[in-house]
C-alpha cells in the first residue's frame, strides 16, 4: 500500500504466518525465531522492493509472551539488516487465553520519494527475471543459497538500473508477473526457452523468489547483485495489442 503525502510517500507492507512454529498443534514445526525471521523478511523485502526505506515495524503474536520473545528475536535480526533496532518495533502477544497454534503478523512502515517508487515503473521491452526458486513449507531453510532474501533485494534495488521489483508470494510467479505487468499497462510474453522445471504456479512461501524488470543492457549488473541465486529469464514486457 502506498499513501501519498505532501513531502513523500508512505509504504505499508505486511505478512503473516499461521500453523508454523513450536506450538503443539502447528502443522509444521519450526523454532519461533525462524518464524519471526521469515515473516519479517517478507514485509521488509516488499518495502525495500518498492523503493522505500523501512522506518518501523509492528509484531503481533497470537501466543504467550514466551513465544513472542522467540519470534521477536528473528524479527529483530531482519530489521537489523536495514539499520533498525528494537526501538523501531512495537509488539503485542496473547495474554488472556491459551493457544495451541502459532500465529504471527508483521507490518512494516516505510517512506520513499514521491517520484522515486518502483511499483508500476516497468517499461516496454524490459526483460522480466526471476531471482531465486519458489519454495514453501518444509522446503524453506534459513541460509539456502537458492532462495531470495532481504540482502539480495537491497543489492538489486541499489543498482539503480531496475524498473520494478516484486517479491513472489503464495500466488506464484505467473500471477505475480501478470500483476507487475498490469501495474505498468503492459503484458508478459513468456520466453519460449524457459526452464520447464521452473514451476510458475507454485507458492513461493516467504518470498523465496523475486521478479525483476530491467532493460536488456542492465541484466549483467542485476545478475551480479543477485549474489549467485538461480536466475531465470521469464520473458519480455510488451504493450498490449495484437
Amino acid at each position: 500500500m502506498v499513501i501519498e503525502t505532501d513531502a513523500a510517500c508512505l509504504v505499508l507492507a505486511c505478512d503473516s504466518a499461521g500453523g508454523v512454529g513450536p506450538s503443539p498443534a502447528d502443522a509444521l514445526r519450526a523454532p519461533g525465531r525462524v518464524v519471526g525471521l521469515f515473516t519479517a523478511r517478507v514485509a521488509l523485502m516488499e518495502t525495500v522492493a518498492a523503493g522505500a526505506t523501512p522506518l518501523a515495524s509492528s509484531l503481533v503474536v497470537a501466543g504467550p509472551p514466551s513465544l513472542g520473545d522467540e519470534v521477536r528475536h528473528g524479527v529483530l535480526e531482519e530489521m537489523g539488516l536495514v539499520g533498525l533496532d528494537e526501538e523501531a518495533l512495537v509488539m503485542s502477544t496473547e495474554k488472556n487465553f491459551a493457544t495451541s497454534r502459532t500465529a504471527v503478523g508483521v507490518t512494516v512502515l516505510g517512506r520513499g520519494p514521491r517520484d522515486g517508487l518502483l511499483p508500476g515503473g516497468a517499461m516496454p521491452g524490459d526483460v522480466l527475471l526471476v531471482l531465486g526458486l519458489p519454495k514453501v513449507g518444509g522446503e524453506v531453510r534459513e541460509g539456502d543459497p537458492e532462495i531470495a532474501d532481504l540482502t539480495m533485494v537491497m543489492a538489486v534495488v541499489k543498482t539503480g538500473v531496475v524498473h520494478d521489483v516484486l517479491p513472489v508470494g503464495s500466488r506464484g510467479i505467473r500471477a505475480e508477473s501478470q500483476d507487475l505487468a498490469r501495474s505498468a499497462g503492459l503484458t508478459v510474453v513468456l520466453d519460449g526457452r524457459l526452464n520447464p522445471f521452473l514451476d510458475l504456479d507454485k507458492s513461493a512461501g516467504p518470498a523465496t523468489a523475486v521478479l525483476v524488470a530491467a532493460p536488456e543492457a542492465a541484466l549483467a549488473e542485476v545478475w551480479r547483485a543477485s549474489m549467485g541465486r538461480p536466475c531465470h529469464r521469464l520473458g519480455i514486457l510488451r504493450l498490449p495489442g495484437p
